[in-house]
């Protein structure tokens, strides 16, 4: 969980229940200026209750999944 995250980001393609890979996304932006590519969206956790995060940026690079607190509180 990141307060100061605006999107979702997933490292993992398996947590993803629908993945759209066949359009072109932008890149993400990190902290420190740098940039990775977005490669899809929307993801389902499994935990005890089915969970559905949407507009979850799949980004295989990442060093860590980030669930935005602002998008779940919006």
């Amino acid at each position: 969980m990141n307060s100061a995250a605006l999107k979702h980001i997933c490292r993992y393609q398996e947590m993803f229940d629908t993945l759209k890979i066949d359009r072109e996304f932008d890149n993400f932006k990190l902290a420190n200026g740098g940039k990775i590519k977005v490669e899809g969206m929307r993801m389902k956790l499994h935990d005890n209750v089915i969970q559905t995060f949407l507009n979850v940026r799949f980004v295989s690079s990442a060093a860590v999944n980030i669930i935005s607190m602002g998008n779940m509180t919006s």
